[in-house]
């Protein structure tokens, strides 16, 4: 699927300039695609027939790519769609390396750590559950807040 998707996406930015501009801004595509179509499109339909190597590759440029794009996105100012696409195409990447290197998702991983379940405080009051929720909220979400 993501081969697909980046072949598609690839397509679209070679015949179109407002998915070009929205995605790459003023970024060169023909530098982009030459490390991006092997690395990205390539290596994502080689880990769909599993082979492991080529989802590791694939995993690592995804990454790479999507806080590269960040990076970028943050120091000119440009942020556009292809930063948001990078980061979702980066988390579906770990999700098929998880596949294809332990033939499952861990789903375990989600619920340690700070997403952990607890047991609730016994007889909780408002002052001691609203430091709490009021902490978890400001560390998701405290940044964008203005």
């Amino acid at each position: 699927m993501q081969a697909i998707a980046g072949f598609s996406w690839w397509t679209a930015v070679f015949l179109s300039p407002v998915v070009r501009e929205a995605t790459l801004g003023n970024l060169d595509p023909v530098a982009v695609a030459v490390f991006d179509i092997p690395l990205f499109v390539v290596a994502s339909a080689m880990a769909a027939f599993g082979v492991k190597a080529a989802a590791v590759v694939n995993t690592a440029w995804t990454g790479v790519v999507a806080v590269a794009l960040a990076v970028h996105a943050t120091i000119t100012t440009e942020a556009g769609w292809g930063v948001l696409t990078m980061g979702a195409a980066a988390a579906g990447s770990l999700l098929a390396l998880c596949l294809v290197l332990l033939g499952r998702v861990p789903t375990a991983w989600i619920v340690r750590g700070p997403f952990a379940f607890r047991p609730a405080i016994p007889r909780a009051t408002a002052q001691t559950t609203w430091p709490q929720h009021s902490g978890k909220l400001s560390s998701f979400g405290g940044s964008s807040w203005r």
